[in-house]
């Protein structure tokens, strides 16, 4: 991951993963920070898919990743801290956004 990676920092993808079993490309943004103010999570989230989204529909993605080709394109949160109800539902919408683009958004919680 790179050092300045992180959901604050919507030019960076955090993490690329393959999943082939799956048939799943996966953009992670990873949140290491301590939880802030649901509206400055939502808004830095809301930061980071967008950027996201832009690199898959402008192409950056399948060049950066031409393995990703034919593969369903989903952006996942990893997160640390349990997510109060208004950042779920704000990751809901997203989510059903992001459906219309034929991609999703899922969230993980680590520990």
């Amino acid at each position: 991951m790179p050092s300045d990676a992180g959901l604050h920092n919507p030019r960076v993808v955090d993490v690329a993963s393959l999943d082939e079993e799956a048939n799943v490309f996966r953009l992670i943004m990873v949140e290491t920070r301590p939880y802030r103010t649901p509206e400055r999570f939502i808004q830095e989230l809301v930061s980071k898919v967008n950027a996201y989204l832009s690199f898959v529909e402008g192409g950056g993605c399948s060049q950066l990743y031409p393995e990703c080709a034919g593969m369903r394109i989903v952006f996942q949160l990893d997160h640390f801290t349990d997510l109060p109800e208004d950042v779920l539902i704000a990751v809901n919408r997203l989510d059903a956004q992001l459906q219309e683009h034929g991609l999703g958004l899922v969230i993980s919680h680590l520990d």
